[in-house]
């Protein structure tokens, strides 16, 4: 195992470093600047006033803009690895200390939210896979084919306009309520719970379409019609000799769906203004705030790499065959 965990660690310091200078490169190269944002846009409310050609240049110069992009790299690097991330060109926050302040949010949302598709997905999953070809069985699949084909941002929509505004079920916007009218613990759910459920849904029919193939796969093999000619209970079938082996290729969809959480939870963080870094992201870009950006982007990135790592943890556990390779 500890062979095994020294060679993902290895594959994931160059990747990294690839991800750190296509993130700054992305960034850095894209039309325009933080200063004529100011100059041509309202930012964050408030009319900004115009400047000199003079008072450009030195912003520029103060914010470091002004340097070759190789070196602006190097020193963002060499900061980065010291923990500090730099300033926001907007507020003038430590860029950190805002990452750690939302960082919590977009981390509630995306656990609540693939926890959530997990035990639903799998449990329909393994409900159709062992009542296959019935009534149940083509209903589940025709709902996850719905699941795959409407887009994250769509049942965002959907779910704001049927739960929150005409049933009136779940607020629609923002982390918790201007005036409180329960708990602070049970508000920040009420506010959490419309949010996780649109963007556990594609994952859920993911999750469904995932565990029924691996269980059908499974009961199929020999060691499943031997348990059931001792004799023993379905139940104990099912659960006892083909879950644990349906729970290998699940475990492995965990990293494959991290990438596109990430992405949902961008829409849907923007869409119910669920403050994270999602929503953080949307704000940086309006305001070509670098910094904020490259920040928030490697976070995101440092984030789904250790998620990864965890699932090929976890998949060793599964399957020591794995750990001893």
């Amino acid at each position: 195992m500890g062979r095994y965990l020294v060679r993902r660690l290895l594959v994931a310091l160059p990747v990294l470093v690839g991800i750190t200078i296509i993130n700054f490169v992305v960034f850095n190269s894209a039309p325009g600047d933080p200063i004529s944002v100011m100059l041509h846009t309202e930012v964050l409310g408030e009319m900004q006033v115009t400047m000199s050609e003079e008072v450009q240049q030195e912003l520029r110069e103060e914010l470091g803009l002004h340097r070759p992009l190789p070196v602006r790299y190097l020193l963002w690097l060499s900061e980065v690895l010291q923990g500090n991330f730099g300033k926001s060109f907007f507020t003038s926050e430590s860029v950190a200390k805002v990452l750690v302040e939302h960082i919590s949010r977009s981390i509630q949302l995306m656990a609540t939210s693939i926890i959530l598709a997990m035990v639903v997905g799998v449990a329909l999953g393994l409900l159709s896979a062992l009542k296959q070809y019935s009534l149940l069985d083509y209903f589940l699949t025709f709902l996850s084919f719905i699941g795959f084909s409407i887009p994250t941002y769509f049942w965002a929509l959907l779910g704001i306009f049927f739960l929150a505004y005409r049933l009136g079920l779940f607020p629609t916007y923002g982390v918790t309520s201007s005036v409180p009218t329960m708990h602070p613990i049970l508000d920040r759910l009420w506010h959490l719970a419309l949010p996780a459920l649109v963007l556990a849904t594609e994952q859920t029919a993911s999750w469904l379409r995932y565990s029924r193939t691996a269980m059908l796969e499974v009961i199929r093999q020999d060691y499943v019609n031997v348990a059931r000619a001792k004799g023993l209970a379905e139940r104990a079938v099912v659960m006892r000799h083909a879950f644990p082996n349906v729970l290998i290729p699940i475990v492995t969809l965990i990293g494959l769906t991290l990438p596109g959480l990430f992405g949902g939870s961008f829409f849907v963080e923007v869409l119910f203004g669920w403050q994270g870094i999602g929503w953080l992201s949307y704000r940086a870009v309006m305001t070509l705030d670098y910094n904020l950006l490259m920040g928030s982007t490697l976070l995101s990135a440092v984030l789904i790499m250790v998620a990864n790592l965890l699932a090929d943890i976890a998949y060793a556990y599964v399957d020591p065959r794995i750990g001893t390779e």
